[in-house]
């Protein structure tokens, strides 16, 4: 029997119109053929099924064609919200990845290892401005070294310490002090550098401006052109062009000076070299009008004879004694011993050398102690930055009102130290130019004195005192920047 006589026979047979030949040629081949019971199970499970389904319950799962509208239109609605959902999803993603993206900085400097400088900042919370980086109302304060400025609108400029600068707008930057060098694209025309005595309007130009105080100040144009007023006196305008450099008189006029390009630099340097400073400075003495106070001891107080000295940052303390009669056994300082840097050498009662201390830390009294009894002492304290630790590069000593030392290095640190028998009331040896002085004074019946200058270059340097004494002794000792 084929597919299509079984399939008429089994519907026959469900709806109860089989009999006969029919009815027994189904039961053969339902016995002898499995393919054919199974049609036979399916036939009886659909039959089954729409009898109970006439009773309510429905097995075969079907859904009515108004419920399958319904539920696709719900399909589409759920499908819709979805793509929505995921659209919001995609823009809020997006929206948070652009406002993450920080604002470009209106200004940002880079700075030459070495340079020595601070920020602050006229504005708080978040619109503090991360890494170095200036908004309005920054302020960039250096001491020592250079740094290089690029603004968001493209100028650029490089800046030579000291200097103080304070960034008032994108387009306007205030120059207390400095040596700059600028460069301004044509589409940032109209930028503006201001100066305790003039207003420079940049034309689209490189330009240099130097700022120093107690001194009048310049500009250079190297390229383009610029607008400069006076702002003191008359407030005389003036446009300067290639070439051309201008000093702001006092009394609101211009004059004429050289082009200088070499006092400005145009690009970053890969180092600065590290100059000493003097922080702070205090002289002291034992011996008023030559008076003779023997004692094997003495102690200058931070309250007394240093008082006001403040060590502040200095990485090195340095001290001169001039004294007469017996020598020193050793010097304290905050109960920390100092290093001898140089003593004098030659025979006789007049004595005088020079002692160190690194990382002096807080300030605290003076102390030296003696071999034998000194008539008296006096003598020189100097807290100083920027120096390589240990003892001094080079050191001299002579019987003599000046010395001669070998400096290693340009930027170095000469200390001075002069001792004489000189029997005036209150004399005061003085250290000559260019020398600074420090002390000069009696010790005991003698008298001492003590200055210092800054190496301006390698090589010989003669350091001399105007004293009128006999038998002088003068030491000196180089201290160096550090690496």
């Amino acid at each position: 029997m084929n597919r299509r006589d079984l399939e008429m026979h089994l519907q026959d047979l469900f709806e109860g119109c089989l009999a006969g030949e029919d009815f027994h040629s189904l039961q053969e081949e339902l016995r002898a053929n499995p393919q054919a019971r199974a049609a036979y199970r399916e036939y009886l499970h659909l039959h089954h099924a729409l009898r109970f389904r006439s009773k309510g319950v429905d097995m075969l799962r079907v859904v009515p064609m108004d419920k399958v509208v319904e539920r696709g239109q719900r399909r589409m609605m759920k499908q819709a919200g979805l793509a929505a959902a995921a659209l919001i999803i995609v823009t809020a993603t997006v929206m948070a990845l652009v406002l993450s993206i920080p604002d470009k900085p209106t200004l940002t400097f880079t700075s030459t290892p070495g340079t020595d400088l601070i920020v602050s900042h006229n504005i708080s919370g978040e619109e503090i401005p991360d890494g170095q980086a200036l908004e309005p109302g920054s302020r960039l304060v250096m001491t020592h070294g250079a740094v290089e400025l690029e603004f968001a609108s493209g100028v650029r400029g490089i800046v030579r310490g000291p200097a103080d600068i304070t960034l008032l707008r994108e387009d306007l930057l205030d120059l207390a002090q400095g040596t700059v060098w600028f460069h301004v694209p044509r589409n940032a025309v109209g930028f503006q550098v201001r100066t305790p005595r003039l207003v420079l309007t940049d034309l689209g130009t490189k330009f240099g401006i130097i700022s120093k105080p107690g001194a009048l100040d310049e500009v250079h144009v190297f390229s383009g052109k610029v607008e400069i007023l006076n702002s003191k006196g008359l407030k005389k305008q003036e446009v300067l062009e290639e070439g051309q450099a201008r000093k702001a008189g006092p009394a609101g006029r211009w004059s004429n000076i050289p082009l200088r390009r070499d006092h400005f630099l145009t690009k970053l340097p890969s180092s600065v070299k590290t100059t000493i400073s003097l922080n702070d400075s205090v002289s002291f003495t034992t011996s008023p009008e030559n008076e003779m106070i023997k004692e094997t001891t003495y102690t200058f107080s931070s309250g007394a004879e240093l008082s006001g000295f403040d060590l502040g940052k200095s990485d090195k303390l340095v001290a001169t004694f001039s004294h007469e009669n017996a020598s020193i056994a050793e010097v304290t300082y905050g109960g920390v011993r100092m290093a001898p840097a140089v003593r004098s050498n030659t025979p006789g009662l007049r004595q005088t050398a020079i002692y160190y201390l690194d990382s002096p830390g807080s300030a605290g009294d003076l102390v030296v102690s003696f071999e034998g009894v000194p008539n008296g002492v006096g003598g020189s304290l100097l807290a100083l930055s920027n120096t390589a630790l240990g003892a001094p590069v080079a050191t001299t000593a002579a019987a003599g009102r000046s010395v001669q030392v070998t400096s290693p290095d340009k930027n170095a640190f000469l200390v001075v130290s002069h001792v004489s028998n000189d029997h005036l009331p209150n004399a005061s040896p003085t250290a000559r130019d260019p020398m600074i002085p420090l002390f000069g004074g009696p010790v005991g019946s003698s008298a001492g004195g003590s200055g210092y200058m800054k190496v301006g270059l390698r090589g010989k340097v003669i350091a001399t005192f105007s004293s009128s004494g006999g038998d002088p002794v003068t030491v000196g000792a180089v201290f160096a920047p550090h690496p």
